[in-house]
């Protein structure tokens, strides 16, 4: 067993003995951010079904898991938590339905890809079945990869590589279309607004919630339903953010405000997958995969080399997470290395996660969940199940697809 996988596997044992179950269902307790009195404060709770936080993210990373080291506790853990989630999806009216990360959609998602890596057809088929629900009831317009169209259209890819349902193709061209009618065209590109709130000051930037997220769901969909209006959405997405692009800092703004800043106060440029030069990097590679052009390949090497440079980019010490954390991070450098065959940035990825087994499993100190003082988090954005999905990819490589390029399909 590589010390990759003899990671992965504490994770996984720890997940399955910490699961807290009931009635062949089961879900978490851990660290979470909550909005109490308008602030965000740390706290502890148990988790609902959705991919971000909840027990549908678990289960994705113990069903891969699952390939590598099989195990009949492993799989009924994973299959107990697709049960909980599936049970929320149903139950739970303050649940998004229509959000990847964070909604019934995901839960769906999330369901028929474990459900599928596990043999389990009657649990793929009920995810399966609530995508199409989701989507058939969904009135949101959010447009992003974590809650809105361009998330759904990379989903939508992969289900269909799995599955080869046609319907899921024709839904992803419905949400492409929506993009398109939507995308606020101006003089310096394509970009995609919230509704007006305002904490922006300009349409986003990034992966998570910007302009990069859709160029790249576009170019997914357009890989396998060609279409000459969604290569262009995708280069007018990618223009957008080169328009913004800083020089003296070698990256891409986050265009948000916090409560309390003002317009006087200079934007931050982040280095996670969310927002900044990590991100946008990794939608430029797998970009420059599809298309080949010279241009997308400069951009990426250019926040391959900013990312590396930066400590925010990889600091193990605030978040180990893989959504605004080292090992989501360390995806840029591994997909770097995929894709381009740069060993040095394998390098990077493997002083990232060697780091993490020194310090969190070695040295048996609490792995930091980016959650302030409020301790591990189980889910997979933030927490171990993540974690021990970024050392599934350094163990497996090219054959465990990413949960970050989701439409990125080995």
């Amino acid at each position: 067993m590589s010390e990759y996988l003899a990671a992965a596997a504490h994770i996984a044992e720890r997940l399955v003995a910490e699961a807290i179950r009931d009635d062949g269902k089961c879900t978490w307790f851990g660290a979470s951010m909550e909005e109490i009195g308008g602030h965000w404060r740390p706290s502890r709770r148990t988790f609902g079904g959705d991919p971000y936080a909840g027990s549908s993210g678990v289960a994705l990373f113990l069903a891969q898991f699952h390939r590598f080291a099989p195990s009949d506790e492993v799989k009924q853990t994973a299959l107990a938590a697709l049960r909980h989630a599936l049970d929320r999806a149903g139950n739970d009216a303050a649940l998004d339905r229509g959000a990847l990360y964070t909604g019934a959609f995901g839960i769906g998602f999330a369901a028929a890809e474990a459900g599928g890596e596990l043999g389990e057809e009657a649990i793929a088929a009920c995810g399966l079945a609530l995508v199409r629900d989701a989507l058939q009831r969904n009135d949101e317009t959010a447009f992003d990869v974590v809650s809105g169209s361009a998330g759904r259209i990379g989903a939508l890819v992969r289900l269909h590589h799995r599955f080869a349902d046609e319907w899921l193709i024709g839904e992803a061209v419905k949400d492409a279309q929506r993009l398109l009618a939507t995308a606020h065209r101006q003089p310096h590109g394509w970009s995609w607004g919230f509704g007006g709130t305002q904490y922006l000051a300009h349409d986003l930037t990034g992966y998570s919630h910007g302009t990069a997220g859709v160029a790249l769901a576009m170019l997914e969909l357009n890989a396998v339903a060609p279409d000459p209006a969604f290569v262009q959405a995708a280069d007018e997405a990618m223009r957008y953010e080169r328009a913004w692009f800083s020089p003296q800092q070698q990256n891409w703004p986050d265009f948000r405000r916090m409560p309390g800043q003002t317009a006087a106060d200079p934007f931050a440029y982040g280095y996670a997958w969310c927002h900044g030069a990590p991100g946008i990097g990794m939608s430029r590679l797998r970009a420059w995969r599809l298309l080949k052009r010279p241009d997308i390949l400069q951009e990426a090497q250019t926040a391959l080399r900013s990312s590396r440079a930066s400590q925010l980019a990889t600091a193990t010490d605030y978040s180990f997470g893989i959504c605004h954390g080292a090992a989501g991070n360390a995806e840029l450098f591994l997909q770097a290395w995929e894709i381009l065959g740069d060993e040095s940035a394998l390098a990077d990825a493997e002083t990232i996660a060697r780091a993490g087994i020194e310090r969190h499993i070695a040295g048996k100190t609490p792995w930091p969940c980016g959650l302030e003082d409020a301790g591990e988090a189980p889910g997979l954005m933030l927490g171990l199940a993540g974690i021990g999905y970024y050392y599934l990819r350094m163990h497996g490589k090219a054959e465990v697809p990413s949960l970050l390029t989701i439409g990125n399909v080995p």
